[in-house]
């Protein structure tokens, strides 16, 4: 037997022991309970009775078709159903409560109209939808709610119209929820939350989440007018919204999309929130637009996230998301754009990525976050650098990247002068060891030719070099903390000392531009120490500002 064979073996199995079980579980339940034939229910309806029952089953195919407009209220609260349920463009106008329905067949209410609300949701048990339902072209003006139902095949909505609240929270989809082309006219409640006492690794979104839509979830060119909440929500496959509506507040909070999602061409005139929100297939927002915020703070994208002509007006935030897969950010347009700058290295293509760095700076500089925004632009120029070559590249790597630090990183410029401290106190310190040298030297020279020649001490070269060297260490750190502190009067000098005694030799004025080279030097980097401190500060910010702006 081939695989594919051995499959739908399997699948018919348990198909057939998820049917003994239910026929099991229904028998039980009909012992001892009253039972109303299906006529004797469409008969008292189309009599114009108003319906109140609870826990009786409802034997053969209800058929309302034939009443066309249903007058009187229906209550049928625990209610088994089991044959088909047919009300195709029928009118009900007034409420219809259903609450902790079993329906066993299908559900056919193509066209119909609720003027009241319609209820069907948990009362006692779960209302439970074991075939294929049918709720399209309906239409219902009320209240609609749905709230911990089940559904064990396919739920389609397809251009049906909620003119009123509509609730599916904590709702189950078992197979596929079709509501394309759907239109919500008020509040639009997907809301769930977790299931207690489950373990966090199972489930396609982790823990196990009430009201998970375990087939495809497709809301294609569906019009939200009111609030749309999606918090919790669990996607296990695919998570259709393409050229959908949000014309009030989206909230997808906290949900997860196990199988990738698609927003393309989706429209959020409302604030959009994605906040925490799981990603752990690829995830589409190409074309899409937002009137207002769109906000993805510390959501994570496990995989390919493409934003390609995305269009913000407000602000876009991507404050503390996790990216573990390229990033799509061609022809974004914002408004603001908040984002880990250190995330823009998973940007697809260069000329992009320093976009998106360009807009990252501009926004943190308005929003006051100058860290965020230097560090924005030192990855910007760091970045145009690597693009650059030649002789430019290695001036600017030297100078304006490490000496500088691109004027945002005043510890650049600050270690630099430290170096440079340093290092004109050993070359201070050398010179001055070598006067020491030829003064000892010119001395032992005197010395020597005052001696008579039979008087002369004999020569101890090796000892003495002995017991020289913990004095010549001596020195040398006597030299170069004196050379430092030269150094540093020098650095902080208001002007160099310079004095040519011979302007008729050159070495004087060498001299003279290396004394004035040193002074050039150490103010260079104390200025751009202070604008790069200005630059990280707000406040040296503003007044930095304020004093050039006065002077223009």
């Amino acid at each position: 037997m081939t695989v594919a064979g051995r499959f739908l073996v399997i699948i018919g199995l348990v198909a057939a022991v998820s049917a003994a079980l239910t026929a099991s579980a229904h028998g039980a339940r009909a012992q001892g309970l009253r039972i109303i034939s299906a006529d004797e229910f469409v008969r008292r309806i189309q009599a114009g009775e108003t319906i109140d029952e609870r826990d009786v089953i409802i034997s053969g195919d209800v058929d309302l078709g034939p009443v066309g407009t249903v007058t009187r209220p229906i209550r049928c609260l625990n209610c088994d159903f089991q044959g088909e349920f047919d009300a195709p463009d029928v009118v009900f106008d007034r409420i219809v409560v259903l609450s902790g329905a079993h329906f066993f067949g299908q559900i056919d209410l193509r066209g119909a109209e609720f003027k009241d609300r319609f209820i069907v949701r948990r009362s006692d048990r779960t209302s439970v939808f074991e075939k294929f339902s049918l709720f399209s072209f309906a239409t219902f003006d009320d209240t609609a709610n749905f709230d911990e139902s089940t559904f064990k095949v396919e739920g389609n909505f397809t251009s049906a119209r909620f003119l009123g609240d509509a609730s599916f929270a904590e709702t189950r989809f078992l197979i596929h929820a079709r509501f394309n082309q759907t239109a919500f006219g008020r509040q639009a409640l997907f809301t769930s939350s977790s299931e207690s006492g489950q373990p966090s690794s199972s489930g396609p979104c982790g823990a196990p989440v009430k009201g998970t839509i375990s087939g495809q979830a497709v809301f294609t060119r569906t019009v939200f007018v009111g609030v749309a909440d999606f918090r919790q929500r669990c996607f296990a496959r695919l998570a259709d919204f393409r050229s959908a509506t949000f014309e009030s507040r989206a909230n997808f909070s906290l949900a997860r999309f196990a199988a990738g999602a698609r927003f393309d061409d989706t429209g959020f005139q409302g604030e959009a929130q994605f906040l925490a929100t799981r990603f752990r297939q690829p995830v589409s927002f190409a074309r899409a637009s937002a009137s207002r915020s769109l906000d993805f703070e510390d959501a994570v994208f496990d995989r390919v996230a493409t934003f390609q002509g995305l269009a913000v007006s407000g602000s876009l935030s991507f404050d503390n998301a996790a990216f573990r897969g390229q990033i799509g950010l061609e022809r974004l347009i914002a408004g603001g754009l908040q984002m880990n700058v250190s995330a823009v290295g998973r940007v697809a293509g260069s000329d992009t990525q320093a976009r998106i760095l360009a807009l990252i700076e501009a926004s943190d500089r308005d929003r006051g976050d100058l860290r965020s925004a230097n560090d924005a632009r030192y990855k910007l120029l760091s970045l145009e650098n690597r693009r650059s070559s030649g002789a430019e590249k290695w001036v600017d790597s030297f100078f304006y990247k490490t000496i500088a630090g691109y004027l945002v990183r005043p510890l650049h410029p600050l270690i630099a002068f430290l170096v440079f401290l340093v290092v004109f106190g050993l070359i201070r310190a050398g010179m001055r060891r070598r006067e020491d040298r030829r003064s000892r030297r010119s001395r032992r020279r005197s010395e020597k030719a005052a001696q008579p020649e039979g008087r002369r001490p004999p020569k101890r070269r090796s000892s003495r070099k002995l017991r020289r060297t913990p004095l010549s260490i001596v020195q040398w750190l006597s030299a170069f903390f004196e050379g430092l502190g030269d150094t540093v009067s020098a650095a902080f000098r208001r002007k160099p000392q310079v004095h040519l005694e011979d302007r008729e030799q050159a070495g004087p004025y060498l001299v003279a531009a290396l004394v004035w080279s040193e002074y050039l030097l150490f103010k260079a980097l104390f200025a751009l120490f202070l604008l790069g401190l200005a630059n990280s500060n707000a406040t040296l910010r503003q007044l930095l500002d304020s004093a050039f702006g006065s002077r223009s």
